[in-house]
């Protein structure tokens, strides 16, 4: 069921199951700007960075599913199971009538223990997972809503911008996930600069709830991202392939590019990076760029940031944490968030 988000007064009127247009009509022109943004009439030498937004196109999130159960791929199995461990504490502390928007929901496995938990409570709140592929939002409403009676859930199609514009004309406390470190994943500053955004248009009975990965050890992050298989690499190659459906050229070809991975150390903590890199010279017209033999562009980079260097991150865009989550055996942290 879809419809348009500008219609919608209240989610009281909505069927269960629903999937808001809220920006999705126009996300290949979200999709131009960020590749022209990032990409576009770079001077040589000047890093370039591909967006991590194209990753979600249907393809891309059917092929999320297969590198999200690799057997290396430890992120999403670790923080599942954090998440199983505290989800019911984290569901007392949203207050009843709470609007939770799941901010790139993927296939919504992340957040069922924390729902699960809210339904046994009998706690009435409405759950949105917001994406950008409309098929991957219907196919999570479809499983959602026969498990909950006191969850109402609901589907976002747009990018996250378009989710926060939207959620403007809510009421009633709104919590934002950011699970499966999609904010704070980011080199210190830029993470700072985008949570301060956040965080000025928050209300004080707003949260948010982030996610991230603060993995210690090199060759378990390595092994992640550079399966023997070749998987997470094809998930990112698709990506680029994406891109060429979005500036209408065919300027991205597998076999004009490398993909490697790269590990590094910033500031006492791991980063991992794929590079693409060029064969030969390759142009790209519509961005009137040309990426030459020896340069590269970066991708999915990942911050294992650690507990301490995210609390000063969440200080500085003016976040206070209420509460923190970890296993002793795990890696993964989960922050409760309120508005400083």
């Amino acid at each position: 069921m879809a419809a348009n988000g500008t219609e919608i007064d209240s989610l009281s009127n909505l069927a269960a199951g629903t999937v808001l247009d809220v920006g999705g009509h126009s996300v290949q022109e979200s999709f131009r700007t960020m590749l022209r943004e990032r990409l576009g009439s770079k001077k040589p030498g000047e890093r370039k960075l591909f967006p991590s937004a194209l990753l979600s196109d249907d393809a891309g999130l059917a092929m999320w599913r297969d590198v999200t159960r690799l057997p290396g791929y430890y992120a999403t199995a670790e923080e599942i199971r954090l998440l199983e461990d505290c989800g019911g504490r984290i569901a007392e502390a949203v207050e009843p009538g709470s609007v939770i928007i799941d901010l790139g929901c993927g296939d919504v496995r992340k957040i069922i223990p924390v729902l699960d938990s809210l339904e046994r409570a009998g706690k009435q709140a409405s759950y949105l997972a917001l994406d950008l592929s409309r098929p991957s939002l219907e196919q999570n409403m479809a499983q959602l809503i026969p498990r909950y009676r006191h969850v109402r859930c609901f589907g976002l199609h747009g990018t996250f911008e378009d989710g926060l514009a939207w959620s403007r004309t809510v009421e009633s406390p709104r919590w934002f996930l950011s699970l499966g470190s999609i904010f704070g994943n980011d080199a210190f500053d830029d993470a700072v600069g985008l949570l301060q955004k956040w965080s000025k248009r928050m209300r004080p009975h707003d949260r948010m709830l982030l996610g991230i990965d603060a993995e210690r050890d090199e060759q378990r992050v390595w092994e992640s991202y550079n399966d023997p298989d070749g998987v997470v690499h094809r998930f990112l190659r698709n990506a680029f392939a994406h891109s060429n459906r979005v500036l209408e050229s065919t300027w991205y070809r597998d076999e004009d590019w490398t993909v490697t991975g790269k590990i590094s150390i910033e500031k006492d903590t791991i980063v991992h990076r794929c590079m693409f890199k060029p064969v030969y010279d390759v142009d790209c017209d519509p961005l009137n760029t040309r990426f030459a033999v020896g340069d590269h562009i970066d991708f999915y980079e990942s911050y294992k940031w650690g507990p301490a260097i995210m609390k000063d991150m969440f200080a500085r865009a003016g976040f206070d944490v209420k509460d923190s989550w970890n296993l002793p055996d795990g890696p993964i942290h989960e922050y409760l968030l309120q508005p400083a």
